[in-house]
């Protein structure tokens, strides 16, 4: 199953895809860091993801290389499912790059990482309402201590269930 890792630039799309993959992408808080795609690999209960960690990017209209290699892969490229990882402290403009994905593909996951600092800010987010209003899974996470990685897994594996049934229900 491919799996896109997309976001805002310093969102911790690194860190979660190091948490996901067991691999050791170096992260950055520069514009640029990441040019191009990265992929890692991870079997969880019997299904193989190949995840591809994206340059981050505010939105799907590319102003830059990067944001352009992102926007690209969201429209042309043959993925399965989507990650979109969001800040828990700055939710509200993150929530515009979540909106303009939705509008092209609802195979989505939003993680909320971060969920730490936002608790130190005062913060609190309902991600239950949050996942009833965009009509796809939000997680919570602290992509640096792993904490949520297993359920980012777990409604992955939900995703990849469904394309099962859907193409069972396709060749019949």
């Amino acid at each position: 199953m491919k799996i896109g890792l997309i976001g805002n630039p310093n969102v911790g799309k690194s860190t979660i895809f190091n948490a996901l993959t067991g691999m050791h992408q170096h992260t950055g808080n520069w514009p640029g860091k990441t040019v191009e795609k990265t992929s890692g690999y991870r079997i969880y209960n019997g299904v193989k993801y190949e995840i591809d960690d994206l340059p981050g990017t505010y939105s799907l209209m590319a102003h830059s290389k990067e944001e352009e290699v992102t926007r690209d892969y969201v429209y042309f490229d043959n993925y399965d499912a989507l990650i979109i990882v969001c800040d828990a402290c700055s939710l509200e403009r993150n929530l515009n790059l979540v909106m303009q994905v939705l509008e092209v593909n609802r195979k989505v996951v939003v993680v909320i990482n971060l969920i730490d600092e936002a608790k130190k800010k005062g913060i609190v987010i309902d991600y239950n309402s949050l996942s009833n209003y965009l009509g796809v899974p939000v997680i919570p996470t602290i992509a640096r201590k792993k904490k949520g990685i297993n359920d980012i897994l777990d409604n992955l594996n939900n995703i990849s269930n469904n394309l099962k049934l859907l193409f069972q229900i396709l060749i019949q």
